[in-house]
């Protein structure tokens, strides 16, 4: 048996966030080294970030875990235990760790800037699709409902 679990050493703790909304909580010694490993595991695209470190042995650090866990279930995430096993964080929690999950604040790329990035997508999908809406409009005029939908779907998928 490996005593590596039980060895005091920093641990860095990341997220993986996936297109659909779900997250991945880990912790690893070699973030560039797991980061290989997740890509060859998981079947889909994903962003990893790294929300911190902890130095400590490996229950140390699953607490950190299992703290950033539950603020991304509190945020609407659904967490993976694995691919394709969603898990109730909540189920896990202790004092200590509801402790620590007060004391961390969520990385997410909203705020400020992300306002500035939604309205900058809107300005521009609006104009080319305004323009292609009325191009087509004066050349065939039954389009003008097929564009409408259009961009109403794709302002939905930008999440406008």
């Amino acid at each position: 048996m490996s005593t590596e679990r039980f060895r005091r050493r920093k641990r860095h703790l990341y997220i993986l966030r996936f297109v659909s909304g779900h997250c991945y909580v880990g912790q690893t010694v070699a973030p560039r080294r797991r980061l290989l490993q997740h890509q060859r595991l998981w079947r889909k695209p994903f962003a990893m970030t790294l929300v911190g470190s902890v130095v400590g042995t490996y229950a140390d650090a699953e607490h950190h875990e299992q703290a950033w866990r539950y603020l991304a279930h509190q945020r609407g995430h659904l967490i993976y235990a694995s691919p394709g096993i969603v898990v109730n964080p909540t189920r896990r929690m202790t004092a200590e760790r509801y402790a620590l999950a007060r004391q961390l604040r969520w990385i997410t790329p909203k705020g400020p800037a992300g306002r500035l990035t939604r309205w900058i997508r809107r300005v521009v999908v609006g104009s080319v699709l305004g323009a292609g809406m009325i191009g087509l409009a004066l050349t065939q005029p039954g389009l003008i409902q097929v564009l409408r939908s259009a961009y109403r779907t794709l302002a939905h998928v930008l999440g406008d």
